[in-house]
């Protein structure tokens, strides 16, 4: 069985905003690479992107564009190939 790796929210160090998913940068079930960029997470106008945490393919996302998120959430899994 293929290891699953979790895309986890990191504290932004913004306090108390709200943050919230902006976009997807890459559709489920695309290949990526450990460091692409998987996905836009807005906190009020401050954008960050969240980065592959290995090498694989993005084979669930657990929150849509413009949910509410918080640090420490999953937000999708890459599994390694």
């Amino acid at each position: 069985m293929a290891t699953r790796h979790p895309l986890v929210l990191p504290d932004l160090g913004l306090g108390d905003m709200s943050i919230a998913i902006s976009v997807w940068l890459v559709p489920r079930g695309a290949t990526v690479m450990e460091g692409d960029r998987l996905v836009e997470v807005l906190a009020d106008s401050v954008t960050v992107d969240l980065p592959s945490p290995a090498n694989g393919i993005l084979v669930e996302t657990l929150a849509a564009e413009d949910d509410p998120v918080v640090p420490g959430q999953v937000l999708g899994y890459v599994e390694a190939l």
